[in-house]
């Protein structure tokens, strides 16, 4: 990426770049998690066959859950709710510090991306969300009981195996926008002040200033 950098309109304190530190170290650790699960022969894509009814066939990613375990509890640190580091925490901390419209685009790009994520949802219809929630309180950290009515009615949409493909994918597509950010926070530090944005942002508000001042 080309980058244009962008200076804050409003200061970061310590506790602030501290927050924004630490949601680079956990990128980090995701990255080397995912690079791992390359090494073991991970497989995002496949053959799939629609059955109606939300029912879905198809193969796994490749590698056994107990190891996908370690992905994603390190995923979980941007999608906790109580977490420092979640996504939408940090996003928001970015647009309060800076009101630049050109990381207000990229930002929200951002977040349409999130939201978009998934895998075979048109068919099944669990979006990425809903997936994440019930796999990981319902089966792999947690119990709870409503979860665990919602994760007997997945396993007759699909197999384990497919279903952990599915939950894979949308961290994979959202660990990606997770990328995006901890770009954008490169340069920031105490003594800098600043984030920056892919030039293509940059581009677009010029021409849009452009055009105004034309009118």
């Amino acid at each position: 990426m080309a980058d244009t950098l962008i200076p804050l309109t409003t200061e970061m304190h310590d506790e602030t770049l501290e927050q924004m530190e630490l949601f680079r170290l956990k990128f980090r650790e995701l990255w080397k998690n995912w690079e791992s699960l390359k090494n073991q022969g991970v497989v995002l894509g496949g053959g799939f066959t629609k059955h109606g009814d939300g029912k879905v066939s198809g193969q796994g990613c490749g590698v056994e859950v107990h190891r996908l375990k370690g992905f994603y509890l390190d995923f979980r640190f941007f999608w906790g709710q109580k977490e420092t580091t979640e996504y939408f925490k940090i996003s928001s901390l970015l647009g309060k510090h800076c009101t630049d419209g050109r990381l207000h685009k990229c930002l929200k790009c951002n977040k349409e991306q999130w939201r978009n994520a998934g895998f075979l949802h048109e068919w099944h219809g669990i979006k990425s969300d809903e997936m994440i929630d019930v796999l990981f309180n319902g089966e792999l950290f947690h119990s709870n009981p409503s979860k665990r009515e919602r994760m007997r009615q997945i396993q007759i949409l699909m197999s384990n195996d497919l279903a952990h493909l599915c939950l894979v994918h949308s961290l994979y597509d959202r660990m990606c926008v997770i990328r995006n950010i901890n770009w954008i926070i490169q340069p920031l530090a105490a003594d800098c002040q600043m984030v920056r944005v892919p030039a293509e942002y940059a581009q677009r508000n010029h021409a849009a200033d452009a055009h105004a001042s034309s009118e």
